[in-house]
Parts: C-alpha cells; sequence; structure tokens
C-alpha cells in the first residue's frame, strides 16, 4: 500500500502501550483520541482509493463509534 516499513515500530508501541493505559487507566482521553486517530488514518490509507473500498471506510468508521 505504499506505507514505510519503518512505520511498523510506532504502530506496535502505540497500539500495546495505548492499550496497557487505557486499561490501567492512565491519560485515557489523551491514549484514545490517539487511537481513534491512528484508526481513522489507517481507515484512510487503505481505504481511500476507490468507490468500493469507500464503502468498506464507512463501514469500519460505523463500526468504531
Amino acid at each position: 500500500m505504499g506505507v514505510p516499513g519503518i512505520l511498523l515500530y510506532p504502530v506496535v508501541v502505540l497500539e500495546l502501550l495505548g492499550g496497557i493505559a487505557i486499561i490501567l487507566g492512565f491519560k485515557t482521553r489523551l491514549v484514545a483520541l490517539l487511537l481513534a486517530g491512528f484508526c481513522v488514518l489507517s481507515a484512510l490509507i487503505f481505504h481511500g482509493d476507490q468507490a468500493n473500498d469507500f464503502n468498506s471506510f464507512a463501514k469500519n468508521i460505523g463500526l468504531n463509534n
């Protein structure tokens, strides 16, 4: 999809530490905002190029709310 492989490491850190932070109740609003932003950004990257993909994008955004 054209995303550099080096971005894998920050994504793994965000998902792991973000999940742990939410479980522990540490900075939950900030972490939830970061994770929600990540979900929207990744949906735009992977579902934003064709009409069929836009339906998948809309479905994913609707399921996240």
